[in-house]
């Protein structure tokens, strides 16, 4: 008898480890460490992204990445008359309305070489 209690033990042991209750607080503290390394490396390479609403101007107005500011006509002039340019986001650009006559000044003005970029949100000569 003394044997079978002897087997029966440690097949409870067996069944123990097997179905040992993990303690959850380390994979807690692995994930939200691993959470916030994302964050941080994320914030680190598209500030931009997450500056988004640091600043007064409206997430509509905003630019995210170069590619949303150029150069746009401003006064309805010609670039071989006087156009006047503006860096500019083009998903918030609405060309001017221009009266059938408009009085130009007869002066070249090719769209500038500078570099209109996306900064902090804001479309800026570079």
């Amino acid at each position: 008898m003394g044997k079978k209690k002897s087997v029966g033990r440690s097949r409870l042991k067996t069944e123990e480890k097997r179905f040992r209750i993990v303690n959850p607080m380390p994979y807690l503290i692995l994930i939200l460490s691993l959470c916030l390394l994302f964050g941080i490396v994320f914030g680190a390479i598209f500030p931009e992204i997450v500056l988004l609403g640091l600043n007064t101007t409206s997430a509509k107005e905003r630019c995210i990445f170069h590619s949303d500011c150029d150069w746009k006509i401003t006064n309805c002039c010609p670039p071989r008359a006087g156009a006047m340019w503006e860096c500019v986001n083009v998903k918030n650009y609405k060309a001017p309305e221009c009266p059938v006559n408009v009085l130009c000044p007869q002066v070249l003005s090719p769209k500038p070489e500078a570099a209109c970029l996306c900064k902090e949100g804001s479309c800026v000569v570079a």
